[in-house]
């Protein structure tokens, strides 16, 4: 009798050593999952306001695409959990389309280095 205690005894502390090993890499897996989905959220985000800003530009006058303009007008009103202020801004045009390519430095959440995305879309012009 005195056997069988002593056996589960270790068992337990068998599985105290198990969970100790594989609770801080199942915690690393679901953190680094977390911070992977706010940086997809964070470059669909930037690829979005490419796209719009892209398409409010090219329905405006040349001397209206500027990057205070685009800030102002797209950007400000339809950034959801970026910083309008931190997305860096370029503009050319052509006699038949406009490019807009956006700019956005974003430091993850589990105080990794800053990632860059830069985002491009093209729109013609409709006149």
């Amino acid at each position: 009798m005195l056997a069988g205690t002593r056996a589960r005894s270790r068992r337990r502390g068998a599985a105290l050593v198990e969970a100790a090993v594989v609770l801080p890499v199942f915690l690393l897996l679901v953190v680094g999952g977390v911070v992977l989905g706010l940086g997809i959220f964070r470059y669909q985000e930037i690829a979005h306001l490419a796209r719009e800003s892209a398409r409010w530009a090219s329905l405006q006058d040349a001397s209206l695409r500027t990057k205070g303009q685009i800030l102002t007008n797209v950007l400000t009103p339809k950034a959801v959990g970026v910083d309008p202020a931190a997305i860096g801004v370029a503009t050319t045009s052509t006699a038949d389309s406009t490019t807009v390519t956006l700019s956005y430095a974003w430091t993850p959440e589990a105080y990794l280095p800053s990632i860059t995305f830069t985002c491009k879309a093209q729109v013609r012009n409709p006149y």
